[in-house]
Order: structure tokens, then sequence, then C-alpha cells
């Protein structure tokens, strides 16, 4: 669950908290919001949000805050800014830098979709911001290299090579 709320100690702004859902406190779903707060403490790219704050809420679920910022899917943004094709691909590029970021860090997103990736306005200027990095795959080095020749030897062994 995604909220706005109002940060009062240190600094005050208002910011988005995800948590968990009430209920849904399987070990799993914990895991994942887990990950993800690690994983945006791991990155540092300006295309990416980060996490400015964790913690835990009253009843123990953990939680994490993102500075809030006015942001639309980078389709509407496209559309409601009649961008050209130009313009479209320069916004796509920038996802691509902050994909390329976390595979440099060994983060895998594994669910980049348009509702994925936001775009916020800076000094009249676009700027994506890539979040929901609930469905990552840490990338080990070994483990890569194993999965790869694992998936070449079954291409071989299928083709009779």
């Amino acid at each position: 669950m995604v909220y706005i709320a109002e940060q009062t100690e240190a600094v005050e702004r208002r910011v988005t908290l995800e948590t968990i859902h009430p209920g849904m406190d399987p070990r799993h779903v914990i895991a994942r919001l887990e990950a993800e707060r690690q994983t945006l403490v791991t990155m540092n790219h300006p295309g990416i949000a980060h996490a400015i704050d964790d913690g835990t809420t009253d009843s123990g679920r953990p939680s994490f805050a993102m500075a809030l910022r006015k942001v639309v899917p980078i389709a509407r943004n496209c559309d409601e800014h009649l961008l050209t094709l130009r313009q479209r691909l320069d916004l796509s590029v920038a996802v691509c830098h902050a994909v390329q970021h976390g595979h440099q860090t060994g983060i895998n997103h594994r669910d980049i979709n348009p509702s994925n990736v936001l775009v916020a306005e800076y000094d009249d200027r676009a700027a994506p911001k890539t979040i929901d990095f609930g469905v990552v795959e840490a990338i080990e080095q070994r483990l890569a290299e194993q999965t790869k020749l694992t998936q070449m030897a079954r291409w071989l062994a299928r083709w009779s090579i």
C-alpha cells in the first residue's frame, strides 16, 4: 500500500509511504517489501526513485518513505505534452540509463512497464523516475554465468548440436 503522509520529525515534508496492507503479512510479502527497500538504498541514480527513510508501522510492518513529487506515468506525460517521437525516444533513453545503473549495481528490475516509470518536471524538463522494485532479482555474477551456460546447454541439446 502506498500512502501520502506527513513527515514531522527532523524535516517537515510530505512523502509517499509504502507498507504492507494489513492482513497481508505472509513472510514472502514482507520479504518482497524488504527487498524493495534494500534495493532502493543500494542504488543511487537520478532516474530511480529512492527511499529517504525507512522503519516500521505502529503494528510492526516494515515501511519506507520516498520524496513526494508531482509525477505522472510516462505515457500520459508524452500524450499530455504532445511529445514528438524524438522527445519520447529521449525519455526512453533516460529510462534505459536508469535500468543500466540497476544492472551495474547487480539489480534486474523484472517489471519495467509504463506504469512503473513516472515523470516529474524539474525546471520545465521531464525527468523519468523508475519505481516499483518489488519484483527485482539480485544478479550474482557467478550464478548469472551458470544460468547462461545452462540455457546454452539446453538450446544445444534441443537442436542436437
